[in-house]
């Protein structure tokens, strides 16, 4: 999943419907509207997966409309379209934003769906994503990707630092020292990078949750990063400011490791399949799973649902069924053929299952599955505030990496700005 925030706008192939001052247009008729993202990581999936449910389905028009180049812009749109009344009939989200929606009185609940098809086991879906995708007792989304943190590694730049990259290793310590070899190569040359800008103050969430932390407690109404975990978690990330970083965005870094001048760069695996194309015949890299950090961490994973708008009849039934198909193994084929994400239907994985070849011969995606045990969900604000709270940790792991706070006083900033931005 491409997960940063400030990626260009790609136009969808697929038709847009444009109304009055540029607004898009949500006309009955014969047709279900997918308002989608169109980052570069989750085009394609939407293109294929478009073209052929609607030729396994020929009397349902599926119509994507673009909300924005990811998440938050996405969900923005979204919102300020709700006030004026225009919404599309369906959306994939980040599922992490199913409270805020389900608040807003956006989205419809599926459990009837769900229990007419068999329940949520039955559709393949995993128990742990359930919980997220929930309010109240009803389901609100179905999951149909995640993807995960991972380490990209130049393995050229880690030989010629004097290390084996056949034998990389798993701590941070001995990373951050492989790093600051790197580093020191040429003045060209960037050790190592943390897209600490990634939606969702996700590397902060990543490396909390893996100290055993977590955000807010289960009822959303005390803060809980303010912990040991949370201080443990702040004090890494500005290990990466000592071990070899730079001050770079997301594009930069990227940018900066296809050119083979970074060495290790820790990112979303969704963007594997397009590092492979960047990188084929200048130089080899690796994917590896992020240390374990302790024995009872977790992964949040950057999970994307379908989310059900409309509340008419007719069009619940045609969106259902393209729901069920994103879930299932054809679905979930299109998902992982084009792009890096996770399929979350552990059937198509299984001997027999429609992906069960797949990951062996595509050892580098591979890697990410094997810690689908330990994914959870991301998470977000119930609030309309979510996304400046995140914009403010953001910026706060920017000031840790580059040596301008501590982690002390960047803890005591977070939780201010939280919970002002939260009583508003």
């Amino acid at each position: 999943m491409e997960l940063n925030r400030r990626e260009l706008l790609s136009g969808l192939t697929a038709l847009t419907l444009v109304g009055v001052a540029g607004q898009p247009s949500y006309a009955k008729g014969k047709v279900i509207h997918f308002g989608s993202v169109s980052s570069a990581a989750i085009r394609g999936v939407n293109n294929s997966a478009e073209a052929e449910f609607e030729a396994r389905f020929p009397s349902v028009d599926v119509q994507q409309v673009p909300q924005g180049d990811n998440w938050e812009p996405a969900i923005q749109s979204l919102l300020r379209q709700a006030i004026v009344g225009e919404k599309p009939d369906f959306v994939q989200q980040a599922v992490n934003y199913t409270k805020l929606l389900t608040s807003r009185k956006l989205a419809q609940p599926l459990d009837k769906f769900i229990e007419a098809d068999g329940g949520w086991e039955a559709l393949g879906l995993p128990a742990a994503m359930k919980e997220t995708v929930s309010v109240n007792g009803n389901i609100y989304a179905i999951p149909f990707a995640t993807t995960i943190p991972v380490l990209y590694i130049n393995r050229d730049l880690v030989k010629a630092a004097g290390y084996d990259p056949d034998n990389f290793p798993n701590t941070w310590p001995e990373i951050f020292k492989i790093s600051k070899a790197i580093h020191g190569l040429r003045k060209d040359i960037v050790g190592i990078n943390l897209e600490y800008d990634a939606t969702s103050a996700w590397m902060f969430q990543t490396f909390l949750m893996g100290y055993g932390g977590r955000m807010m407690s289960p009822d959303d109404s005390t803060i809980m990063f303010d912990s040991e975990a949370g201080m443990k978690a702040l004090e890494l990330i500005a290990e990466f400011g000592r071990s070899g970083s730079a001050n770079m965005s997301f594009a930069q870094a990227r940018q900066a490791f296809s050119a083979g001048t970074l060495g290790i760069n820790v990112r979303t695996a969704s963007g594997i399949p397009g590092v492979v194309k960047e990188a084929a015949g200048n130089f080899d890299f690796d994917i590896k799973p992020l240390p374990v950090l302790t024995d009872s961490g977790v992964i949040p994973g950057a999970g994307i649902g379908l989310m059900m708008l409309t509340d008419d009849p007719e069009k619940q039934k045609q969106v259902w069924q393209f729901f069920k198909f994103m879930a299932s193994g054809a679905g979930q084929k299109i998902l992982v053929e084009n792009s890096g994400y996770m399929p979350v239907n552990k059937k198509v994985v299984k001997a027999g299952g429609e992906l069960s070849d797949f990951f062996d011969a595509h050892p580098l995606q591979k890697a990410s599955l094997e810690q689908l045990d330990r994914v959870v969900d991301w998470y977000a604000f119930p609030e309309n505030n979510s996304v400046k709270i995140f914009d403010s940790m953001i910026e706060v792991q920017r000031q840790l990496i580059t040596g301008q706070t501590t982690p002390e006083k960047a803890m005591a900033y977070m939780v201010d700005e939280t919970k002002k931005l939260l009583r508003r």
